[in-house]
C-alpha cells in the first residue's frame, strides 16, 4: 500500500522568526530555545533528526528504518532522508550567525549532517549530563555497519555531506553546545579545581567529610576535563598534597611519601582524617563525641554513703 507523497515544509516564514547570534555565551541558550521553538511552530521539529522519513506537512512525518525496503510486505514506500532538508534549514540559520558563532559554523559544517542525532543504539554517552530535547546523548557517534537499501543511498547521495554505510552522525546542536556551554563550563570548573582546598569546610564532626571532599574533587576533575600527566608523583601528587590540611599533609609526606596513584593517596588521606577525628573525639574537642557525653557525669561514684558522710 502506497504511503503519502513525501514533501518538506516551506521555510519562508521560518527565516523571519529567528534572531541573530554572535557567539556570546550568555545569549546562547535563549537563542537556541528561540530556534528550536521555531522548529515546532513551523512543523519541522520531527524531521530535524538524522534519518529517513515518510510523510508531508499535512499528515505529519514518520521515521522509518534506514535500511527499509520499498517493495514487498515490509515496504516503506515514499520515504526520503531528511538531511538534505536539514541542510537547507542550516543554510538559513547561517544567515543569522555573526562573529565567533559564524566562524564555528563554517569550520564544522563539513562534518554536520543533522540538527539532532537519531537513536545511537544504546551506546553510553561520553558526556552523560548533556542531552538533546529528545533525550539522546549528544556525544556518541552512530556509525552504520550495514548497507543501506538502494533507495536510501540514492537519497543520501544528494546530501552534503553524502550519507553512506560508514557515515557518523554529527549534529549542529552538539557542536554549538560543546562550543558555547561545555567550553564555558570547563573553563569555570578548571578555575574551581585549581582553587579547591580540602581543608575548607572540613568538619571533623562528620565521619564522611573527607570522603565528601574527595568526591567533590573528582567531580570537578571530570567536569573540567583536566588531564594530569601519567606520572602521578611528579604532577597531581604535589598538587593534592599542597591542598591537604597541614597534619594530614605532614603524615602523608613522611609516612606514605610515594603513593602509586590517586586512589592510594586518597585512601591515606581519609585514613589520616579518621585518625585525627578519633583523637579529637577522645580529647573532647568535637561537638559530638563518641567517648564523652556532655550531659552525663564522668564520676564513677557521685553519691557518698552514709558511713562516708560521718
Amino acid at each position: 500500500m502506497a504511503g503519502p507523497e513525501p514533501g518538506w515544509p516551506k521555510l519562508t516564514a521560518f527565516r523571519e522568526h529567528i534572531g541573530e547570534f554572535d557567539g556570546d555565551v550568555k545569549s546562547y541558550r535563549p537563542w537556541r530555545n528561540q530556534l528550536e521553538n521555531a522548529f515546532t511552530i513551523f512543523g519541522i521539529k520531527d524531521i530535524m533528526i538524522f534519518g529517513r522519513f515518510s510523510g508531508n506537512p499535512k499528515v505529519g512525518y514518520t521515521q522509518v528504518d534506514e535500511t527499509a525496503a520499498t517493495t514487498g510486505l515490509a515496504a516503506a514506500p515514499h520515504t526520503r532522508w531528511s538531511t538534505e532538508f536539514i541542510m537547507q534549514v542550516l543554510a538559513i540559520v547561517r544567515t543569522k550567525l555573526k562573529g565567533t558563532a559564524l566562524e564555528i559554523f563554517d569550520a564544522e559544517i563539513g562534518n554536520i549532517n543533522c540538527y539532532w542525532r537519531s537513536d545511537i543504539n544504546n551506546r553510553d554517552a561520553i558526556v552523560a549530563t548533556l542531552k538533546d530535547i529528545i533525550n539522546y546523548p549528544i556525544d556518541s557517534n552512530h556509525p552504520y555497519s550495514q548497507a543501506f537499501h538502494q533507495t536510501a543511498t540514492d537519497a543520501a547521495a544528494r546530501c552534503t555531506p553524502a550519507i553512506h554505510a560508514g557515515t557518523e552522525q554529527k549534529g549542529f546542536r552538539e557542536v554549538f553546545v560543546n562550543a558555547f556551554l561545555v567550553d564555558s563550563i570547563q573553563q569555570t570548573s578548571q578555575k574551581d579545581l585549581w582553587n579547591f582546598d580540602f581543608n575548607k569546610n572540613l568538619d571533623y564532626n562528620n565521619n564522611n567529610r573527607m570522603r565528601n571532599q574527595i568526591n567533590k574533587y573528582k567531580k570537578l576533575l571530570e567536569i573540567s576535563n583536566w588531564q594530569w600527566a601519567n606520572n602521578f608523583y611528579g604532577g597531581e601528587y604535589m598538587f593534592l598534597l599542597s591542598k591537604m590540611p597541614p597534619k594530614i599533609m605532614q603524615h602523608i609526606a613522611s609516612m606514605e611519601p610515594k603513593p602509586r596513584n590517586r586512589t592510594e593517596f586518597f585512601k591515606a588521606a581519609d585514613a589520616q582524617f579518621l585518625s585525627e577525628r578519633l583523637t579529637k573525639s577522645i580529647t573532647g574537642n568535637l561537638k559530638i563525641s563518641h567517648y564523652k557525653d556532655p550531659k552525663r557525669s564522668i564520676k564513677f561514684n557521685n553519691k557518698l554513703s552514709e558511713t562516708q558522710r560521718t
